[in-house]
């Protein structure tokens, strides 16, 4: 993964702190944006290989800043993190309509969503 740009969008900066900790013998930048504006100005500085974005994003539905990053950024794989368990089942089956790369619960680890994050350098899936 080296040299690959992740743009994390997650108002638990823990789960921040423990990716740079997982990654930091990678060679990976992150670049943090805590708000959807953010995360849509990022897109074009920075280009990121993988976004990560929790549904509690603020400034606008999940829903509606995938939709603007599947316009900007068709190709880039968006994975998203939920708090909770199970999400509800109509943002979940809009999110996979939307092409997300992942919809990752948060109870499951960080070692998966590590696997995840590096799956989705290597190219497009849905799951």
């Amino acid at each position: 993964m080296k040299g690959k740009t992740i743009l994390i969008s997650d108002p638990d900066r823990n789960i921040v702190r423990d990716l740079l900790k997982m990654f930091k013998h990678e060679e990976v930048t992150f670049i943090y944006a805590s708000t959807a504006n953010d995360c849509i100005e990022w897109l074009d500085i920075y280009s990121p290989d993988v976004l990560l974005i929790n549904t509690q994003i603020q400034g606008m539905g999940i829903l509606e800043l995938v939709s603007v990053i599947k316009l900007v950024k068709p190709k880039s794989p968006i994975i998203i993190t939920a708090n909770e368990d199970p999400i509800d089942l109509n943002v979940e089956k809009k999110l996979r309509e939307e092409g997300i790369f992942y919809l990752f619960i948060k109870s499951f680890g960080l070692e998966e969503l590590k696997n995840v994050i590096h799956d989705a350098v290597k190219g497009p899936r849905s799951g």
